[in-house]
């Protein structure tokens, strides 16, 4: 530990594809959204393989899913429901533990509690706790390269992202 310092601003770009289940009218169908966040973080080395991350990210979505599924009943009276889903925004606080395992890889989990802001036509704001876990290559002196999985809340969230390192 002793070329490192005992705390590092980091900051980052992720990709974020969420899995939803959202409920039309009597079906329920996967919603599949995707968006780009800003992550600032504050790592403190707690000892030589193990760093905490306080992180905070703020994301806006970049596409926007649709589904068609057929209701009503009756067979004489089916009428056809359409489902948008557009990310609107996410916003997550979070925690990330990582354990270094040699000098360019380590594995993480990251507790962290979301908003996260869907607009459609059947439902809104979502607020969950959620973890995910994944790791993290040095590509270089300053940067890195993240890739995370994570369930929450009828979700699952895959990240893949960019970190520079002060």
């Amino acid at each position: 530990m002793s070329n490192q310092s005992l705390a590092d601003f980091t900051f980052g770009v992720d990709y974020i594809n969420i899995e939803k289940e959202v409920k039309a009218k009597n079906t329920l169908f996967d919603a599949n959204v995707n968006a780009v966040a800003a992550v600032a973080g504050y790592s403190f080395h707690y000892s030589d393989n193990i760093t905490i991350t306080p992180e905070i990210s703020y994301g806006v979505g970049i596409s926007e899913d649709e589904d068609n599924s057929v209701g009503g009943g009756c067979s004489l009276c089916d009428i056809i429901y359409r489902a948008d889903v557009e990310l609107d925004s996410i916003v997550r606080i979070s925690t990330q533990f990582s354990y270094e395992l040699n000098s360019g890889f380590k594995l993480f989990t990251t507790p962290a509690f979301s908003f996260t802001d869907l607009s459609s036509n059947l439902s809104g704001l979502t607020e969950s706790d959620d973890s995910d876990f994944g790791g993290e290559y040095n590509i270089g002196k300053h940067w890195s390269a993240q890739a995370s999985y994570g369930l929450y809340q009828y979700s699952e969230l895959w990240s893949f992202g960019i970190r520079y390192t002060l």
